[in-house]
């Protein structure tokens, strides 16, 4: 593969030994999560430009993953046509506004809600194929990553709408 190639080579070249090379979700799921078999089962939720990454960890383990092709982008193309602006500004409007609804008379929320929903869509599916009768080992909590888990309004709308905290 060319992309592990060049780490490699970057690695040697500094003068490190490489020990390991893991997918990006999987060194999510240690970073956010960790390896603790006493943490709740956790929904990883990393909210990227282009896409959305879904994983589920349980005791330390990846049970569960999805990549959705939807991601902020799509918001700013929502805003940029709904308020007839350029995608500049309609990334600082996501931004600023996010899904806050006494913002711009909800009009910024108004546009990115229905590309928010498809993900709460999405992940309500990777949930419901990990759930089970034993509420215990259910998924008890969500994380956010990427740089869409700073949009205002967000933690509370999935939290609501998972009704997990978030």
């Amino acid at each position: 593969n060319y992309l592990v190639d060049r780490i490699v080579s970057v690695v040697e070249r500094s003068g490190l030994d490489l020990m390991a090379i893991d997918t990006e979700i999987l060194a999510s799921s240690r970073a956010l999560v960790g390896v603790n078999v006493h943490s709740p089962t956790t929904l990883l939720i990393n909210l990227g430009f282009q896409s959305t990454d879904l994983a589920i960890v349980k005791r330390g383990d990846l049970i569960a993953t999805r990549s959705v092709s939807t991601g902020t982008v799509t918001m700013v193309r929502a805003i940029s046509s709904e308020l007839s602006i350029d995608a500049p500004q309609a990334e600082e409007y996501k931004k600023k506004y996010g899904l806050d609804t006494s913002q711009l008379s909800g009009s910024v929320a108004k546009a990115i809600l229905p590309t928010v929903d498809l993900i709460v869509l999405e992940i309500k599916r990777v949930l419901a194929t990990v759930t089970t009768g034993d509420s215990s080992e259910n998924v008890r909590r969500a994380v956010l990553s990427g740089g869409g888990a700073l949009l205002p309004g967000l933690v509370e709308h999935l939290a609501s709408q998972l009704a997990i905290e978030v």
